[in-house]
């Protein structure tokens, strides 16, 4: 059976801040099986933008 997660990151989009920010979720959520399925962005403010994220991973693994 295939597991979703949905996972917001938000972050400064200046000074790679977003980015970093990013890395270290997906590679947090990468230790633990899970793999990017789909993935937006929307400006949230003043140089502030969120990523929205889903995850899926195969549980029966």
């Amino acid at each position: 059976m295939t597991e979703y997660k949905f996972v917001t990151v938000a972050g400064w989009v200046t000074n790679r801040g977003l980015e970093r920010k990013m890395d270290g979720k997906l590679a947090s959520l990468a230790s633990e099986g899970w793999v990017v399925r789909e993935m937006s962005w929307g400006v949230s403010g003043f140089f502030v933008a969120t990523l929205f994220i889903v995850l899926e991973r195969n549980a029966d693994a």
